[in-house]
């Protein structure tokens, strides 16, 4: 008897993988008519993806996982998280294991998207400065991209051909497709998996802060605030800034009744020329008018 199919999309985060779960999710009926399953699964923040498989992952708790390939009634079975590169080398080494005996009873297709290291590096920067003080190291970094780029982990998640070798080795797959990310992605993950394809605008959930709202919390990171404080800083961000940002925003719903910031913090922002990150003196001086304004203070 043959084996059913799993294509599994592992990331690399920063390289559109928003923008073809939420094609996937819209297309469930879709591509189900071709034979495939997309299972629903939601985060927080409304993003239609698998991350029970890295929790499962780091946990050694594969509950999901064993549900999803139980209850696929199709042949071919989709499933999609970057956090499955993003937490490649955090994984230990029995459950990574475990996870791999599981997929035995299907035939293991893993796709990977990448970029241009350059333009990877600083997507990936840009939200390592934004995100919480969570188990990666470099999240909540006060570093400059300069040094950031040296960090361990960014040195592995940039050995592309080392992480698909790790990925073809740990997970067992029988195949390992590296797609190139571009404004055709979406498309691109359909014509290879042989799904229908139909154009249409996806709203982007995750765009770009503005490079000057990068250089703010950065210089923010870098004291011993709390971290509900840095949540009150990227409201208040967001609020000036109107950044379309998940995160951003995120914190602006979560902090809208609560903006006392700190004194100390506000002293010691400065403005600061760079090519890529730069804060103009005029946009600080901007920037600091409107939290007086707003008693933020």
């Amino acid at each position: 008897m043959d084996k059913k199919k799993l294509i599994l999309h592992v990331g690399l985060p920063k390289t559109g993988s928003t923008a073809l779960q939420m094609y996937l999710n819209l297309n469930r009926e879709l591509i189900a008519s071709r034979d495939f399953s997309y299972p629903k699964e939601k985060t927080k923040k409304g993003i239609p993806k698998h991350q029970s498989l890295v929790r499962g992952l780091n946990s050694n708790n594969h509950t999901n996982l064993k549900n999803y390939l139980q209850n696929n009634s199709k042949n071919n079975l989709i499933l999609s998280t970057e956090g499955l590169t993003n937490h490649l080398y955090d994984f230990s080494f029995e459950s990574v294991l475990e996870f791999k005996n599981i997929l035995n009873t299907y035939e293991l297709t893993i796709i990977i998207v990448t970029r241009e290291f350059d333009n990877w590096l600083k997507s990936y920067y840009a939200q390592s400065v934004i995100n919480p003080r969570i188990k990666l190291s470099y999240n909540a970094t006060a570093l400059e991209i300069n040094e950031f780029s040296k960090h361990p982990r960014i040195q592995q998640l940039g050995n592309i051909n080392q992480v698909i070798k790790d990925l073809k080795l740990k997970f067992g797959a029988t195949t390992v497709i590296r797609l190139k990310y571009s404004k055709n992605l979406v498309k691109d993950f359909c014509n290879t998996i042989r799904i229908p394809y139909i154009h249409g605008k996806i709203d982007r959930v995750n765009e770009s802060p503005k490079p000057w709202t990068i250089e703010l919390m950065r210089q923010i990171n870098g004291f011993e605030t709390s971290e509900n404080e840095r949540s009150m800083w990227r409201s208040v961000i967001q609020e000036f800034s109107l950044s379309n940002h998940s995160l951003m925003q995120d914190s602006l719903n979560t902090n809208q009744n609560e903006k006392k910031l700190s004194q100390t913090v506000f002293d010691s922002l400065v403005y600061k020329h760079s090519e890529l990150y730069g804060l103009k003196k005029k946009k600080l001086e901007e920037f600091k008018k409107f939290i007086y304004l707003k008693n933020y203070l």
